[in-house]
Formats: C-alpha cells, sequence, structure tokens
C-alpha cells in the first residue's frame, strides 16, 4: 500500500456466548495487531462472566443482546454497524480463536494487491498453532484447495492466495463490497450451515473465495458443555445439527431448487434408515426422521429465502432481522 494514502479502516467482529473461557485471549490478540482495528462485541445474552470481563477491555463497542439469536444475527448487527461507521474491511472471528500480531496486517495487504476476490480467510491452525485445525484440512483445504498443499509438501513454497470454494466462518475477512452485493448471513440459521450457505451464494454472484497463506488463526474450537443431556435433548440437538447442513444444500442458488429438494430428503431417508437397520444407531435414526420433519414444516419458507438471496442486493444486514 501506499503511505500516502489513508490505510484501509477495518472492524472485527467477534460473537460471543459465555464465552468466558476463551474471550481474554481472543480479544488480548486483537489488541496485539500490529495493524489498527475498531473492535466490536456482539453478545448474544451471556449468562456468564463473559461481558464481565470485555468491560474492563479497553477501545471496544460492546451490542447486547436481550435474547440468544444465533451466530448470524448477531454477525449482521456487527457487520450492519461496521459498515455505517465506514469500514472497509470487516474481520468475523469466532469467541474461541485468536490471532497474531501479523495476521490481520497480512490479510490486508492480500486484499489490497488482489482485489479479485469477495472473501479471504487466514491459515486455520489448531490451538496450540502447531498443525492444522483438523476441520479446516480435511473438509475445505482438501476438498477445494489442493494445491496449496502440494506446493507446500513438493515445492515447498506457497503462494500468498491459493482460490478455494468455501472456508468455515472462525475467521473470514471481508471487503465491504462483498456485503453490499451479497447481504449478510441468512437467519434462517441459528448455528451451523450458514457459512456454506454464504458462500453457495457468492459462488452465485460471481463473488471468488480465496486463503492467504501468510495469514493465520488458532482456533481452539472450545465448547460449552450443555447443561442438559438427556436422550431427547442430544436427539433435538444432532437433528438440528443435521437439518442446518442439509438445508444449506436445498437453499444453494446454483442448483434448481427442485433438485436439491429431492436430492436432499433421499439422502436423509436412506441415511436414517442405514442408522436404524445396519449401524443399529437408534439415537441418529430419530435425529435425521426428526430434521426430516423440520424441513419439510420450513419447505415454503426456504423457497421464500432462496429467492430473497438471488433477487434483493445486501438483504440480512439491515437493522431488523
Amino acid at each position: 500500500m501506499n503511505n500516502s494514502t489513508p490505510k484501509p479502516k477495518v472492524f472485527v467482529i467477534v460473537v460471543t456466548f459465555n464465552g468466558e473461557k476463551w474471550i481474554n485471549q481472543c480479544i488480548d490478540s486483537l489488541n496485539a495487531s500490529i495493524y489498527p482495528i475498531d473492535i466490536v462485541i456482539v453478545d448474544n445474552c451471556s449468562t456468564d462472566n463473559t461481558l464481565d470481563i470485555v468491560k474492563n477491555k479497553q477501545n471496544i463497542h460492546v451490542i447486547r443482546e436481550n435474547n440468544n439469536n444465533g451466530f448470524g444475527i448477531a454477525n449482521n448487527k456487527g457487520i450492519s454497524f461496521a459498515m455505517k461507521k465506514g469500514a472497509d474491511y470487516i474481520f468475523l472471528l469466532n469467541q474461541d480463536a485468536f490471532i497474531n500480531e501479523q495476521s490481520i496486517q497480512n490479510l490486508v495487504n492480500a486484499a489490497e494487491i488482489d482485489k479479485s476476490y469477495g472473501l479471504y480467510s487466514p491459515i486455520h491452525l489448531n490451538e496450540f498453532g502447531d498443525n492444522f485445525d483438523g476441520n479446516f484440512l480435511k473438509n475445505y483445504i482438501i476438498d477445494s484447495a489442493p494445491q496449496y498443499l502440494s506446493d507446500l509438501c513438493i515445492k515447498g513454497q506457497a503462494k500468498q492466495i491459493y482460490p478455494i470454494y468455501s472456508v468455515n466462518a472462525a475467521a473470514w475477512f471481508i471487503p465491504r463490497s462483498t456485503f453490499e452485493i451479497a447481504g449478510g448471513f441468512d437467519p434462517i440459521f441459528f448455528m451451523y450451515g450458514e457459512d456454506n450457505d454464504f458462500s453457495n451464494r457468492l459462488e452465485y454472484h460471481g463473488i471468488k473465495r480465496a486463503i492467504v497463506t501468510n495469514s493465520f488463526v488458532n482456533h481452539s474450537r472450545g465448547k460449552n458443555t450443555p447443561k442438559n443431556t438427556s436422550f431427547i435433548f442430544s436427539v433435538v440437538s444432532r437433528a438440528k445439527r443435521i437439518r442446518s447442513n442439509t438445508l444449506a444444500k436445498i437453499k444453494n442458488p446454483n442448483k434448481k431448487l427442485s433438485t436439491n429438494t429431492l436430492s436432499c430428503f433421499v439422502n436423509l431417508l436412506f441415511a436414517s434408515l442405514n442408522e436404524l437397520i445396519y449401524c443399529l444407531r437408534f439415537r441418529e435414526f430419530l435425529s435425521h426422521i426428526l430434521a426430516i420433519i423440520y424441513l419439510t414444516l420450513e419447505v415454503k419458507k426456504i423457497a421464500r429465502h432462496r429467492n430473497i438471496c438471488m433477487t434483493e442486493k445486501q438483504p440480512w444486514i439491515s437493522e431488523s432481522q
């Protein structure tokens, strides 16, 4: 970047929910960034000490929600706030993730050098930084950015940027223009699936995604221990996860809705029978059946939301969700 031009304005959005185990490390890593940033915390009605910890930090804007409305809606409110404050780039970061002092600087450099992408992701490492995050490697790099691994292993050197179809939203660095075209997260998702849905929508709008190989984020993948671990609770929780992941496939605007819907329902039905007959996992069987019921009841809503994402500019990031 030319030193005579103003630096792009970067806002970091962190959605918190009972994140007292990780939020100190997350915020402290952001405050150590050599690139100047504005930090926005959107708290989904935490019941632990998360907000008390955040209050003791400096230069943080806090948006407090009265209810836990989920990952997507909370991020949308942070994105809307940042855009109104003139953000050029918005960095979405999980509460259980942390960066190093160069991470954001390197993301800005990459985005300013090559503006052909509409979403940039750092390399996701595990909590200790000694290996790739397992989910990042297995579900994203191997599937849609194998050239990065090839260059790294065979040539011993990777390029700065590699295209990728999708990457989980634990750490997304996004230019303002992307949200102005594609909007924010679809509130039909509570948690899980919304990042795949967003990537599908970017593909529909012709917006490319990339990984930046000299920028890193450590992902602790912390989980809050559920208070209720009953059989029914576990079935419902698993059903909601299956529903979310399937919903992203049904909503995919790059294929016909009828084809998506038929394929997903058939796959779910066969998966449920496989769990019952061959795997003898009754809990998984019930979870799949319940997910089918959820999706069946939402068919009209899914079609409506899909149409909104395909036809409206900047959906889901207004103040009203």
